[in-house]
């Protein structure tokens, strides 16, 4: 749970620093991060309303 607020911090502080999906452009919106020992979070940033949507959690 701990590893999962500090995603939510980090994707409210700088969502932009999160590495792209494999095969997108430098300027998609579509992001990835790793979290806590084993977690991905895949990512929209809609910059037009300033907010980001999580759009996949996956433990490995």
């Amino acid at each position: 749970m701990i590893a999962y607020m500090e995603l939510q911090t980090m994707l409210e502080m700088s969502p932009e620093n999160g590495p792209l999906l494999p095969g997108r452009s430098p300027t998609a919106n579509f992001r990835t991060h790793p979290f806590g020992a084993t977690g991905i979070a895949t990512y929209f940033i809609d910059e037009r309303q300033d907010i980001v949507f999580i759009v996949s959690l996956q433990w490995l």
